[in-house]
Order: C-alpha cells, then structure tokens, then sequence
C-alpha cells in the first residue's frame, strides 16, 4: 500500500531518503502520500502549492486532479489561479463566514449580474448605437482603440450572443475584425464580493 501510494505520489525513488534531504516539492509530495494511507474519502489540502517552483506546481496541480477522481478534495488557497484551474466548486469565505459558494460560473452569475461580456473590434457607420439597440444588450463600453479604423467595444449582454454577433453585425452592413467572450476573472470576482460583504 505505501509502494503504491509512493509510485501515485510520484516519489517512489525517495524510498530510503530522510524527508528533510528532499527538496520542498518532494516534501509536498511526501505530505500528499502520507495523506492517502488509509485511502480515505476526504482529503484536506492547505497551499499545497506555496513556495514551489513553476513546474514543482503543474505537477502538484495534476496530481491533485488526479486525486480528485477517486476522493473529495478540499483545498484551501489564496492563489485564486490555482483555485481556478484545479478546483471544479468553490466557497469563499469571509472573515470566517461564508459569502459565496458554488460552481465559479454560478459564482460569476451572482456577482456579476450584468450577464456575459464580449470583446469586440468593429467598423461600420453607427455601429455602437445599432449594437446598443440590440434586445439583450444591456451595455457597451468604448476601449482604447488598438488598430487604426476600428472601434474596440466591450459588449455586455444579459444572456450568452457571442455566435449570433457575426451574423447580426452582417445584417447591420457592420465588419468584424475580433470577437473575443471575455473570460470570467476569479481574481476581479473576488475583489466585487469582498467590496459587496465588506
């Protein structure tokens, strides 16, 4: 059970080695196999990352994946890319109470009611206020211009029409250069709910 649990962990070639000769990652990863004896249903994971290098932390991040699999992970984080990219529910908690919980898009839902965003690069003659005009869109923001004769729009809509905007711009005699759906930032989610509950 240790051998297998050491091969899974990735340090089954640190055997016979005292803990505090190997490296932090090895340390970590040590942390992580002693963790899993017992094969228990519920890991508790705090910082698993902290204070690794770049690839000591993709490969710690793909191990807790792969954990996650067979057992409940609870990790614990303050690296909200970490959160991001390893963690499939989130709660996060203030002042040790709870102020959101739930998937991250569930969490962007709510606190970010104005609905989906949209990155454009447009030109066509009165094309902000035809954009403007459209049902669903509830606001559009003009960004510093990055190519010469084209209009950079933020678009935010209350529901999801990112693959009907080609369409729609052709019918307004509009051409599109870009069209990017803006990703949801935990760090900026983050930052609103703090301000909310604060």
């Amino acid at each position: 059970h240790i051998r297998q649990l050491c091969e899974l962990a990735g340090v089954a070639d640190c055997l016979n080695v005292t803990n505090r000769s190997l490296s932090k990652g090895y340390r970590q990863r040590v942390g992580l196999a002693l963790a899993l004896i017992g094969n228990p249903g519920l890991i508790i994971l705090d910082e698993p990352t902290a204070g690794l290098d770049p690839e000591q932390i993709v490969s710690i991040r793909e191990l807790i994946r792969d954990l996650g699999k067979d057992h409940a992970v609870l990790l614990s984080s303050h690296i909200l890319s970490e959160v991001e990219d390893v963690c499939s529910s989130l709660i996060i908690l203030r002042k040790g109470k709870m102020v959101a919980a739930g998937s991250l898009s569930q969490i962007a839902a709510a606190a970010r009611p104005e609905g989906c965003r949209i990155r454009l690069r447009v030109r066509g003659e009165g094309i902000v206020q035809k954009l403007a005009a459209l049902d669903d869109v509830t606001a559009l923001h003009p960004l510093p211009p990055r190519e010469e004769g084209w209009e950079e729009l933020l678009l935010v809509a209350r529901k999801d029409i990112a693959s009907d905007l080609p369409a729609l711009l052709a019918a307004m005699g509009a051409q599109l250069r870009m069209l990017y759906p803006q990703d949801v930032d935990l760090e900026e989610i983050f930052m609103h709910i703090m301000r909310e509950e604060g």
